[in-house]
């Protein structure tokens, strides 16, 4: 994760956007990211445009993920109901 900074200002270059995002996502998935991440976006001496980046990726992770969990949570209650219905 200590490519995170270069990652996010590659994502904002639309040359590198595409890679820069698939390996933002593939480190995602990594224990400690969102913490790490958001650590980054609140560092003060960091780069301005790195910070913003990770704002916006914060912002997004946090929304796909979200709705990942709610998917699962409604399939998994209604698997639930059909059970108690039967």
């Amino acid at each position: 994760m200590a490519d995170l900074p270069s990652l996010l200002l590659q994502s904002l270059d639309p040359n590198a956007r595409k890679q820069a995002e698939q390996n933002l996502y593939t480190i995602s998935t990594q224990p400690g990211f969102l913490l790490h991440l958001l650590r980054l976006v609140l560092e003060p001496s960091q780069n301005r445009a790195v910070r913003l980046a990770g704002s916006v990726y914060l912002k997004n992770i946090t929304k796909l993920r979200w709705e990942e969990v709610s998917g699962l949570l409604f399939a998994i209650s209604a698997v639930w109901i059909n059970q108690v219905n039967l």
